[in-house]
């Protein structure tokens, strides 16, 4: 059996320069790292039902840890390395 360990030293939101708080609920706020989400919503309109694309930046906590800056140390064989896409 392969053993695996994760050290875990992850920055939180409100260090990181992406991160917008939000004015009406601090301590709360939008990861802006990356791109917008696209997502598909029903929507009710004049010619009847359909679909409408909304798009969002994940809301986070000021204390949540970003996967980003985890520091990874895997202890394994190259195999379980590539298959956990973790190196």
């Amino acid at each position: 059996m392969t053993k695996i360990i994760i050290s875990a030293t992850a920055n939180a939101c409100r260090e990181c320069e992406a991160w917008s708080e939000s004015p009406a609920n601090p301590g709360n706020g939008q990861c802006r790292k990356h791109p917008p989400q696209a997502a598909l919503v029903p929507q009710q309109g004049i010619g009847g039902a359909g679909l409408a694309v909304v798009s969002y930046w994940p809301e986070t906590r000021a204390g949540d840890g970003c996967f980003e800056f985890f520091d990874k140390q895997l202890y394994g064989d190259e195999e379980t390395q590539e298959q956990l896409k973790l190196s």
